[in-house]
């Protein structure tokens, strides 16, 4: 039976404990990261919608121009 030139070595129990410290806070902080990412695109959409109710005329000209919404007048489509 022949020996291993290099034989695995054992991590020391501290960086062991600092793992899955660091594993239990990704896994706690996940959900948080999720919530401010949606609402951070939230947030824009809100804008968005805020932009179009305050200016009735730049909401109809972005329906004509940009949306192109074929079979429905712009004002139907706004």
């Amino acid at each position: 039976m022949e020996l291993a030139a290099n034989p695995p070595r054992r991590l020391p129990k501290a960086w062991l404990a600092s793992a899955v410290t660091a594993v239990r806070a990704l896994d706690f902080l996940s959900p948080v990261l999720d919530l401010v990412i949606r609402l951070w695109v939230a947030n824009a959409f809100f804008k968005a919608g805020l932009t179009k109710i305050a200016n009735w005329d730049l909401t109809i000209a972005l329906f004509e121009s940009e949306y192109d919404v074929a079979f429905l007048s712009p004002e139907t489509a706004a």
